[in-house]
């Protein structure tokens, strides 16, 4: 360095010989003012010269420093040398948030320049448009720390109006885009306000736009906004790293009506359309829907994402590749009484979610909404865990393999636990209720595999419903622990699980509270619920019903010949167990009728045999009263008889007696007590 003791610090500071913090203090905290003939301020200590001839003679002909108060003093500059270095103080004023230390670098721009037409990073010269011979260049740590947004003019000065639910504002979009597409520019950080916007910003792969927080910076839209555009931001396109989106809040100006058709029609708030985004620490207020996607954005990362949304807060689909979830937040942030009850009223599920292969949900809250979560036939596989549906439940499953748990809440009359009608799934959830509900809380249909296994019911009100109801079609149900809590005085009528059309185990099922008046059963199953294996459960006090795994069925008793006057019927029941059917049968034949002598008996089975080699069969018995006789049998392969003769072929069943008449009474009717065991048909 040259010998400086015959230099003022201001002569020092203009031959650029101080170090830089040494040169932005004497910049920042001057003592006085140069001015030159062309305009340009230059700033010195003690002293005033009034022409370019007096900066010569105060020694600083090798000047570095040039301090100009706009962009258009700034490039109006000529003749600048490699290095300079030129304090700008404003865009148009001072202060504006465009000011700014460049370096005037000489060389081939054309590109960068043409990248930053509103000038932000690269600055060409009035002389030099296209910076093809150089321009001027914005120091600091953008590259690494970030670009900030107001150095392409965006200007927080949007004002809302809650009276009118609208506000005004200067449109940012071209700013907020011209600064994404400037080359080098990574992360472009928008200014704490409210940033208004009439267009989509495509933030693109390996992008990132961040607010200052999600509280403080407001993306606004009004109704000036394209409507035809397909979002407010979506993340680029391809498989590598889509863009990044952060700390901000994105708010609708949405009118406080009645009619749901009077909302302003907008775009999705986000539109993920990258794989490998990252929406992250973002709020969505009002919105017709929050994020979106469509396409393979497959690793996408959504973390810390809260708002409202009349046709939906999330609504994905297509992604190829693991989804990751991380507290999901839905309510009815700054929604009036008309507004809420538009995001209520049951047209639009709040989360949908299709295709995500390997989806990970972990935390998150769906508040007061009747459909608040499905998972569409499409569904793939994945787990969603501590996962809350408060106030109206509203789960529904159509496809999918996928754990859930966490826990829901039903405090409205016309809600429902939820609705599994396809895929298989591992439902670990505490489910309870508050109010008096109509429907089966928890209604399982069609082809879905249901696992109960840790899910406490807890629906100690008087609602009489059935907690849990197999409706159709051919679910399995499996159960190892499920708790369920009812009010020990209340009757009810309408057991709390009612199976049909089920296959499956039910296996220490346990009532948590002990019934001390009333009535309540817990299990009923219908005649098509077959495979059901029911063992270790505790009814506490309740009607068992059939936790005992016997159900009862009224067969038909006929002859082979003839017809049978009177038969009564004792006891009929059965179970299934791993697909085998076993069962006992006693009736008594009051009066054969016309059934011929050497007749066989025949009982009409619970369920059908299974056809082929599969039928698998074994009858026995004993006539009870005269002559005492062992009892034998067969079941047809895919037949739906039970037919009954003496087990060692000498007569059959039916012989005939000289005064039928005695067969009415008790003592000399014939009682037969018949056990059976065989495969029933899939």
């Amino acid at each position: 360095m040259a010998d400086l003791s015959g230099f003022t610090p201001a002569q020092k500071v203009a031959r650029g010989e101080l170090n830089e913090q040494a040169r932005e203090d004497w910049v920042n905290n001057p003592s006085g003012t140069v001015t030159t003939p062309g305009g340009t301020v230059l700033k010195t200590v003690g002293q005033v010269v009034t022409d370019a001839e007096a900066v010569i003679a105060a020694g600083v002909s090798d000047l570095r420093v040039v301090v100009a108060p706009s962009y258009a003093v700034a490039q109006a500059l000529t003749s600048l040398e490699d290095g300079r270095v030129v304090h700008i103080s404003g865009g148009t004023s001072v202060g504006d948030g465009r000011e700014g230390k460049f370096i005037y670098h000489a060389g081939d721009f054309t590109a960068k320049v043409t990248s930053d037409p509103l000038g932000g990073i690269y600055l060409p010269l009035s002389e030099d448009s296209d910076g093809s011979e150089g321009c001027l260049v914005r120091q600091g740590g953008w590259k690494v720390s970030g670009a900030d947004a107001r150095w392409w003019g965006v200007l927080a000065d949007f004002v809302y109006n809650p009276a009118t639910f609208t506000g005004d504002g200067t449109d940012n979009q071209p700013m907020i885009a011209a600064a994404l597409a400037t080359t080098g520019v990574t992360k472009v950080i928008l200014p704490a306000g409210h940033v208004m916007v009439d267009d989509k910003t495509s933030v693109a792969q390996f992008k990132v736009l961040e607010g200052q927080t999600e509280a403080s910076t407001v993306i606004w839209v009004k109704d000036t906004f394209n409507l035809s555009a397909t979002a407010i931001f979506d993340t680029g396109s391809g498989l590598a790293a889509g863009g990044q989106i952060r700390n901000l809040e994105i708010n609708h100006c949405q009118p406080d009506s009645a009619t749901r058709g009077d909302l302003v029609a907008y775009p999705p708030a986000i539109d993920v359309t990258a794989a490998f985004s990252v929406i992250e620490d973002v709020t969505i207020k009002r919105a017709i829907k929050g994020v979106v996607s469509s396409t393979n954005a497959g690793g996408t990362q959504i973390r810390c994402l809260k708002g409202s949304a009349f046709n939906g807060l999330l609504d994905i689909d297509g992604w190829e590749h693991s989804g990751f979830f991380e507290d999901i937040d839905s309510g009815v942030y700054d929604m009036t009484a008309n507004m809420i009850a538009h995001r209520n009223d049951g047209t639009y599920y709040d989360v949908t979610l299709g295709r995500i292969d390997d989806m990970k949900w972990k935390g998150g809250i769906v508040f007061r909404h009747p459909k608040a979560l499905r998972l569409k036939s499409n569904a793939t596989f994945g787990e969603i865990n501590a996962l809350n549906l408060d106030d109206y439940g509203g789960l529904y499953v159509e496809g999918g393999r996928f754990k859930i748990n966490g826990s829901m809440t039903l405090g409205q009359t016309d809600g429902i636990w939820g609705s599994i009608s396809g895929g298989s799934i591992d439902l670990a959830m505490k489910m309870s209720q508050s109010v008096l509900n109509t429907d089966s809380l928890l209604q399982i249909s069609g082809s879905a595999e249901v696992d109960l296994s840790g899910t406490e019911l807890n629906a100690e009100t008087a609602a009489d419903v059935h907690l849990v109801e197999v409706t159709s079609g051919a679910p399995v149900i499996n159960d190892a622990g499920l708790r369920i809590k009812r009010s020990p005085t209340t009757a009810y009528t309408k057991e709390f699980l009612k199976l049909a059309g089920a296959t499956g185990s039910l296996t220490g099922i346990h009532m948590m509270s002990r019934k001390t008046s009333g009535s309540g059963t817990v299990l009923t199953s219908t005649a098509d619920a077959r495979h059901i294996h029911l063992a270790g459960n505790y009814a506490n006090g309740w009607t068992e019903g059939q936790l005992n795994g016997w159900r009862s069925w009224t067969p038909t008793i006929s002859a082979t010949s003839g017809t049978l006057n009177s038969t009564s019927l004792n006891t009929a029941q059965y179970r299934v167990i791993d697909g085998m059917a076993e069962g006992k049968l006693n009736f008594r034949m009051d009066d054969k009728g016309t059934a011929a002598a050497d007749a066989q008996l025949l009982a009409t089975l619970p369920l059908a045999a299974a056809s082929g080699t599969g039928n698998e069969s074994h009858i026995s018995g004993r006539e009870m009263a005269s002559p005492g006789a062992n009892l034998s049998g067969r079941i047809e392969a895919g037949g739906s008889n039970l037919s009954i003769a003496w087990a060692d072929g000498t007569a059959q069943i039916i012989t005939t007696v000289s005064d039928p008449s005695a067969l009415n009474v008790i003592t000399d009717a014939y009682r037969y007590d018949v056990s059976f065991r065989y495969r029933v048909a899939a």
